[in-house]
């Protein structure tokens, strides 16, 4: 299969661009250095450092461009995991990570997860201001902050908004686990409240208790920002269809 990356399409073809602009500004540094020289000792400045410092601001110039033409091309997006077959958002995934799958591959292909697309897997957390910060399928971890339009008449985030947070990751955390081609919904959940938040922000960590064929368990814990014990969530998510082996 080939691998070879191409410029296919105009986001290609930028990327493309970056790549080879790269090393060009870096050789134009290099043929202006000699002049540079000169030129310092005509102004009454110092003809070395004003070599170094042209030749620094080429260097880093050029491989700035490089490497933000590179970045994409090795797939060193940020915030990005595996998630198993996800085949049904392929095509939104293929966009936010700049790559390109055949249809033979789709459904082996593994998928990205970002923010972007976790918004448009569920829209509902673009809507509430929950915050991706990590995602495997062994933990996933948010984060919602603190402000007046969320609390309620004592300065509290409410409890509602705990709940919606604790369910969009612990949903994540259940897609990060489904088998390809399934997908899942929230069928009970339990919260236990411990203390309230009344500034900074609220932070998740969602784990697996259970993985089984038809039902998946995640327990998701919330803190605030030093660390104490906000609630503690445990859900129960179905899996709907897919290959279940």
């Amino acid at each position: 299969m080939d691998r070879s990356y191409t410029a296919s399409s105009p986001t290609d073809l930028a990327r493309a661009l970056l790549l080879a602009q790269g090393p060009s500004v870096v050789c134009v540094g290099l043929l202006l250095l000699p002049a540079a020289g000169p030129l310092g000792s005509f102004l009454g400045l110092d003809g070395g450092l004003i070599m170094a410092i042209t030749g620094a601001i080429f260097v880093l110039f050029g491989g700035g461009l490089f490497w933000r033409g590179l970045r994409p091309v090795l797939r060193l997006e940020a915030h990005e995991v595996s998630v198993p077959g996800a085949t049904k958002h392929r095509e939104v995934t293929r966009e936010l990570i700049g790559g390109s799958t055949s249809e033979s591959e789709a459904g082996s292909a593994q998928q990205r997860l970002t923010q972007e697309l976790m918004t448009e897997l569920v829209p509902f957390a673009d809507f509430i201001g929950a915050e991706l910060v990590f995602a495997a399928p062994e933990r996933v971890e948010g984060r919602l902050a603190w402000s007046p339009e969320r609390s309620n008449a004592n300065g509290v985030l409410p409890g509602g908004a705990l709940v919606a947070l604790a369910d969009t990751m612990g949903g994540v955390c259940a897609l990060l686990n489904l088998p390809p081609g399934a997908t899942t919904s929230t069928i009970e959940t339990k919260t236990n409240f411990f203390g309230a938040l009344r500034d900074n922000h609220v932070e998740t960590v969602s784990r697996p208790l259970h993985l089984g064929p038809s039902i998946i368990v995640v327990q998701t814990d919330l803190f605030d920002a030093g660390g104490r014990s906000v609630a503690q969530t445990t859900q129960t998510q179905t899996v709907l269809g897919g290959s279940r082996g």
